[in-house]
């Protein structure tokens, strides 16, 4: 009788052993991870402003028609341009000023802190001070001449870039004004006395600074 009560509890904690097997067994074959990835889609945009004034407490954007030009001498107009990261990522910028070509050997785009520099005086001479690198083409297609102004920093969501890339606008005596090459839209941000302004911009990723990400840059007009 005593031989017998043994093995029962011994068949006992047995069953209960293989109940706890087979319960564990069931729960990993029927568990669920589950995880959710959100990515975000770089949207690149820059706001490019311009002014005319930039002393004080405020800025005053440009009004052409504060400048009548006079044909026969020199004309400077106030010309400071400013872009601000409007996208959800940092970007490389520049800003680039585009003179028809009938114009461009009337009209000089004076530099910031650049005095020393003449850009216009070699093909792809380049001039540079602390937050940007500044070169000039002569001739793009035969149908432009243009300034490019990069900027050395990156720029950051919602930031603004260094002031000031550009201080003035340079007309010497010898234009003469007409519809085709001093025409405006009166849109400071695309038109100034024909000659039209832009800010460039291009994702960081991929490129080790500002100077090669835009060496191959489609443009725009």
């Amino acid at each position: 009788m005593y031989r017998k009560i043994r093995i029962t509890v011994v068949s006992l904690v047995i069953i209960v052993v293989c109940a706890l097997s087979s319960t564990t067994t069931l729960s990993y074959f029927t568990d669920t991870d589950a995880k959710i990835n959100d990515f975000t889609i770089g949207s690149i945009s820059t706001v490019l402003a311009i002014y005319d004034d930039v002393t004080g407490d405020g800025k005053r954007p440009l009004d052409v028609n504060r400048y009548p030009l006079t044909t026969g001498e020199q004309n400077d107009i106030p010309f400071y341009l400013q872009a601000t990261n409007s996208g959800n990522v940092s970007v490389y910028q520049r800003f680039r000023v585009v003179i028809p070509i009938a114009l461009a050997s009337m009209v000089t785009l004076d530099l910031s802190d650049m005095d020393d520099c003449v850009v216009e005086t070699a093909p792809d001479y380049t001039c540079s001070n602390a937050d940007y690198i500044a070169t000039y083409n002569s001739s793009v297609d035969n149908t432009y001449a243009e300034y490019y102004v990069v900027s050395k920093n990156v720029l950051g969501v919602g930031r603004t870039t260094s002031e000031w890339p550009t201080t003035s606008i340079h007309i010497d005596g010898n234009f003469v004004a007409d519809d085709s090459g001093f025409a405006c839209e009166n849109d400071s941000n695309n038109c100034v006395l024909g000659i039209r302004a832009y800010s460039d911009a291009i994702q960081t990723a991929g490129f080790v600074d500002a100077v090669t990400a835009f060496e191959n840059l489609t443009e725009t007009y």
